[in-house]
């Protein structure tokens, strides 16, 4: 069902939106009609189907076929937009998605799902907390500067592994 969360957002902040909502297509457990339909239930104006990518995603234009069918279907009662949710995969904040999909989604979400390191990425038992942070800023830093990303979706999630707090 359709649920509430809180993004930081680079542009235009809309409080009675959705824009983090992942259907079956990756982890979600409902269909992307199902989350349109719960996101009208509970009286939101737009939403944006945001399900997880990477480079080897096969079902993208399935995905996105279905998008624009409930657009059409659902017209004139919310806005539905179409997007992905891809992870960052170095400092420079690119994501692990494929080029050609930027331009076929109205919304992009970059999340840092594992802080990148020199090496590849940090591991939770065996990174210097102080380090760990330095690279996370760099990270995130990276993603803000991502012309290609609208949303940094959960910005902070991962640091808690690594037993890290961000007062906010």
């Amino acid at each position: 069902t359709a649920r509430r969360v809180f993004v930081i957002m680079k542009k235009n902040i809309c409080l009675n939106s959705d824009y983090h909502c992942h259907t079956k297509y990756s982890d979600g457990k409902d269909s992307v009609k199902d989350m349109i339909g719960a996101a009208i239930d509970i009286g939101l104006k737009s939403i944006a189907i945001t399900d997880h990518v990477n480079v080897d995603t096969p079902w993208l234009c399935e995905y996105l076929e279905e998008i624009k069918q409930s657009k059409d279907e659902f017209r004139g009662r919310i806005s539905v937009l179409s997007g992905f949710e891809s992870k960052v995969v170095n400092l420079k904040g690119e994501l692990d998605a494929k080029q050609e999909w930027f331009g076929s989604v109205d919304i992009i979400l970059g999340a840092i799902h594992s802080i990148p390191s020199q090496n590849g990425f940090f591991l939770p038992d065996r990174a210097d907390k102080k380090e760990v942070r330095r690279y996370w800023n760099k990270a995130f830093k990276g993603l803000f500067n991502n012309p290609r990303v609208s949303i940094i979706a959960h910005p902070f999630a991962e640091l808690k592994d690594f037993g890290i707090k961000i007062d906010t």
